[in-house]
């Protein structure tokens, strides 16, 4: 009888739902519970002969494809084998403007390494170019130590002290991090992991603030024209690339090597497989439809990533990135800046004018011309100069609502000129009928499709 009783008493140990923290479980209480609470301890990380574990977090989005990065991704791994050799984090910030592969990039290299760091991976879009702004760090290390198994309830509320948390979790555990679309270095310093952790930072803008912190400073130029073609080959997958090369390397000029347009492009071959591709480019010779032509409805569209770029200018960057429109060549100096900046009061002082270029530098508008030994330029072009020009932008005209969309096209300069000092290179950009065209050139002039009004974008 008295087994048969303690057979109907035992107690049933299991407990359902979602549980955080320390369950006790007990018939009667007399008195108090205690319960003694450490810190929060990272999950162990598994390495040669511990078996992965399930709590890791695998944050990183599947990689992209990646045509004519070789350079880019020696440069990375060379500087991570230096931080490894300094037993240091590697921190890297690729730039560039929207579309040129900036995400693809990183995500090669990172997903490259992942075999030594089993500890995991985290990513975050900081939302830089986002029209809500950029995203709060403190969310962000709310998102990632949850990631990395702590309890919501055990998060700190201030910033710092999540930081903190986060920096010696990972210094335990060293993984790889994926901040896409950083805005500002400040953003990025609050996220990055402590110990050995390898973290990538994309925008579009340059972060040499971060360089202080020992980032390798990456800056990505659109595709030359055979890396181009070779990007449209993979992504329309049939003979039509190869059997009409001509109109291939037409076709991605007019894209100017933009990967984001070539794949855009691509894409659209691709759902027509009798389209020819002359006919594709026809359509984009048409200004103010290009952009229009390199859309596909309800994906990400080239307008929208070239928008952004212009978007996050201020008011006198972005007065001067319009009216930069108005100079009829790809490269000008600081002088040609000052006059076309110039009004009823005169020209800006020197120093005005530098940082006005250097915002669209860091917001990668503008590119230093190289400056050859005879101090000219390169003379007359047969196509667009090298390295593919951009073009971005929603912008007012003259104070109004109406709004131009604009993408690059080849620029053919007209003439040989001399080239200023410390000359920057701006590219030509097609723009939507809002804008009033500049005066025509001769026919005789020796350039490609012209411009209509412009916004420019310059560009390496």
């Amino acid at each position: 009888m008295g087994d048969r009783l303690g057979e109907d008493h035992k107690g049933d140990n299991q407990v359902s739902g979602t549980v955080h923290g320390a369950v006790v479980q007990v018939g009667t209480v007399h008195g108090d519970i205690h319960l003694a609470a450490g810190p929060p301890t990272a999950p162990r990380v598994p390495g040669p002969g511990h078996p992965a574990d399930d709590t890791a977090p695998w944050q990183l989005p599947s990689v992209p494809p990646l045509t004519d990065r070789a350079a880019e991704l020696a440069a990375l791994e060379r500087h991570h084998r230096t931080a490894l050799e300094h037993r240091s984090g590697t921190l890297a910030a690729i730039s560039g403007l929207g579309g040129v592969g900036k995400t693809a990039l990183a995500l090669t290299w990172l997903h490259g390494l992942c075999p030594a760091f089993p500890g995991g991976q985290l990513y975050a879009d900081l939302g830089g170019q986002s029209p809500a702004g950029a995203g709060d760090p403190a969310e962000v290390l709310s998102r990632f130590l949850r990631g990395l198994g702590v309890p919501g309830s055990r998060i700190p509320r201030a910033v710092e002290e999540r930081a903190s948390l986060y920096r010696s979790l990972t210094a335990r555990r060293p993984l790889v991090v994926l901040l896409d679309d950083a805005a500002t270095a400040a953003q990025v310093r609050t996220l990055l992991p402590g110990g050995t952790s390898v973290t990538a930072v994309t925008g579009r803008a340059r972060l040499p603030g971060l360089s202080v912190d020992g980032c390798c400073q990456i800056h990505l130029e659109p595709l030359g024209v055979e890396d181009a073609v070779a990007l449209l080959d993979a992504t329309v997958a049939d003979e039509r690339v190869r059997t009409q090369w001509k109109d291939a390397r037409a076709l991605v000029r007019l894209c100017a090597g933009l990967p984001l347009a070539v794949r855009v492009a691509g894409a659209r071959l691709a759902a027509r497989p009798a389209r020819r591709i002359t006919t594709l480019v026809r359509a984009l010779e048409k200004e103010h439809s290009r952009l229009q032509a390199l859309t596909i409805e309800g994906d990400r569209t080239v307008q929208a990533a070239l928008d952004c770029s212009y978007a996050t200018l201020r008011a006198d960057a972005a007065r001067l990135y319009r009216l930069l429109a108005l100079h009829p060549t790809a490269e000008f100096g600081t002088g040609v800046a000052a006059a076309v900046l110039g009004g009823p009061g005169g020209a800006p002082d020197t120093a005005t004018v530098v940082g006005l270029l250097d915002a669209l530098h860091d917001a990668s508008l503008l590119a230093d011309a190289p400056q050859p030994a005879s101090g000219r330029s390169d003379g007359d072009g047969e196509g667009p100069e090298p390295g593919a020009r951009r073009g971005s932008g929603t912008a007012p005209r003259n104070g109004t609502g109406s709004t131009t969309s604009s993408v690059c096209t080849p620029w053919r300069r007209p003439r040989r000129s001399t080239r200023p000092r410390n000359a920057v290179r701006r590219c030509a950009a097609s723009s939507a009928s809002t804008w009033r065209p500049p005066p025509r050139r001769s026919p005789s002039s020796s350039r490609s499709t012209a411009p209509s009004p412009a916004t420019w974008a310059p560009t390496r």
